[in-house]
Order: structure tokens, then C-alpha cells, then sequence
């Protein structure tokens, strides 16, 4: 009967410890999860950024390549587009509504021919402040000149150029002039 008698403390966790144990682990599990989204978005974020950033500089590199090789460049749609012949064909650069640098050809000489532009060479671009800008070659006057083109892309995070996180390439191309002679 004394065995019976005597009762043994119980050690362990009541309830309400048990209760303020999970609670206390739920929130270092949703705190954990947060960082976990933003790091994560965060990342995804400055990949596109940087996607980005490697095709405007594809781009540009693409463009002052054609824009030196080309023969005659012309400036239209208020610096929003290029188009230059090549020596076979008259080539064009846009930049769009749609917020992308776009890029066509069509053959024939520039005067009259309608570019179709069909390729995307950079998404995410303002459009509002990208432009091309073109300095004729001024053989006439003292000093001569030589022409320059200069393309001015502002690249930003977002399809729509909401954010303020935007990043500018530039790059200026002197033009060939076959009848610049001192």
C-alpha cells in the first residue's frame, strides 16, 4: 500500500509550455521564411538586372560595329530610331513602345524602304530617355569634322520602368567618311 501511496512527480513540459515552445518556433520559421522570399526575389531581381546589362552591351558593341561600317545614318522619330546602309542592305534600330531596343533590315538602299523590325536586342529599356544621336561630318567648315553617333540606353529592372533602380550605358561611334582628305 505504501507503494501505492506514494506518487512520483511527473517531470516534463505542461501545456503551456508546450504551447509557448511552438508558437515561439512558428515564428522564427515565418521570420526564417520572409528572408528566405526576399533573398530569393532579391536574386532573381539582380540576375535580370544583370541579363540585361550583358545584352545592352551586346547591343551597343552590335551597333557601333554596323553603325562604323555603315555608309549613310540617319536619325528619325524624334532620336528613337536609326538607320544606316551597310553597303547591301539599309538596317535599322528602334527603340519601341512596347519598352524594348528592336532591330530590322530590309534590302535596298534607306531612302524609301520600310525596316521591319523583328528582333529584340534588349528588353526593360526607358524609353523615354534612350536615344540616338547623330553629329554630321562637317567637311565644309574649318576645322573638319568627323561625324559621331552616340547611343544612350537607360536600362531598367522592371518591364514597365516603374522602379527606380535604373542603369545607363552609353557609347559614341565615329562615322568613316570616305572623302575626308587633309
Amino acid at each position: 500500500m505504501s507503494s501505492i501511496m506514494k506518487i512520483k512527480k511527473q517531470k516534463g513540459f505542461s501545456l503551456l509550455e508546450l504551447l509557448v515552445a511552438i508558437f515561439i518556433f512558428s515564428v522564427a520559421v515565418l521570420v526564417a521564411s520572409i528572408i528566405f522570399a526576399k533573398s530569393m526575389q532579391t536574386y532573381r531581381n539582380s540576375n535580370n538586372i544583370q541579363n540585361n546589362l550583358e545584352n545592352a552591351q551586346f547591343a551597343l558593341n552590335l551597333m557601333a560595329k554596323v553603325i562604323r561600317q555603315g555608309q549613310a545614318v540617319e536619325v528619325l522619330s524624334g532620336n528613337k530610331e536609326i538607320k544606316l546602309y551597310d553597303g547591301e542592305k539599309c538596317r535599322g534600330y528602334k527603340f519601341d513602345g512596347d519598352n524594348k531596343l528592336k532591330t530590322g533590315s530590309s534590302s535596298g538602299l534607306c531612302d524609301s524602304s520600310t525596316i521591319t523590325y523583328n528582333e529584340t536586342l534588349v528588353e526593360n529599356v526607358d524609353k523615354k530617355v534612350s536615344k540616338f544621336i547623330l553629329k554630321e561630318t562637317d567637311l565644309v567648315n574649318s576645322p573638319k569634322q568627323v561625324g559621331l553617333v552616340t547611343i544612350f540606353i537607360k536600362l531598367c529592372s522592371d518591364t514597365a520602368c516603374l522602379k527606380s533602380d535604373k542603369m545607363t550605358l552609353q557609347t559614341s561611334v565615329s562615322l568613316r567618311n570616305y572623302g575626308f582628305n587633309e
